[in-house]
């Protein structure tokens, strides 16, 4: 496993599943930093600074995403999927029930369940076994040169 700046905002390759995970508390530890700053420093320059992390923190945790879906032999497009249902399920929810509404807070609930399951799924199937189209497997250590 092997994290460095340059393949943390890259998409390209596989990554197995310690890596996703390692990535994902470290995004969360990252995250819960930004919203204690935010907190204590409400001051404009400083949410503007957290603004620009929390989006350089976003695109981290997207290629994340698409490079461990990559090592399960699937486009990065498929992490489109659970949002496309969280925003069906919510937006239904809101508009049966009105904004603000009960019913409308816990559409809200069950559309986020889409994408924890699909984190979860994604966290812990194997990978593909072998090379695919994505590249060799994020664990093979190179050949040695004789």
């Amino acid at each position: 496993m092997a994290l460095d700046l340059k393949s943390l905002f890259s998409g390209k390759g596989r990554i197995d599943r310690t890596t996703f995970w390692t990535v994902q508390l470290l995004l969360a530890v990252f995250e819960a930093c930004l919203q204690a700053m935010v907190a204590l420093f409400p001051a404009t320059p400083v949410m503007l600074f957290a603004l620009l992390l929390h989006v350089a923190s976003l695109a981290v945790g997207v290629f994340n995403m698409a490079k461990r879906l990559h090592d399960l032999s699937r486009s990065g497009w498929w992490m489109l999927l659970p949002m496309a249902v969280a925003l069906l399920v919510t937006g239904l929810g809101v508009a049966k029930f009105g904004r603000g509404s009960d019913g409308a807070f816990a559409s809200e609930g069950l559309g986020l369940l889409a994408p924890l399951a699909f984190l979860l799924i994604i966290g812990f199937l194997r990978g593909d076994p072998a090379t695919n189209r994505f590249g060799d497997l994020p664990t093979a250590a190179p050949s040695p040169a004789t």
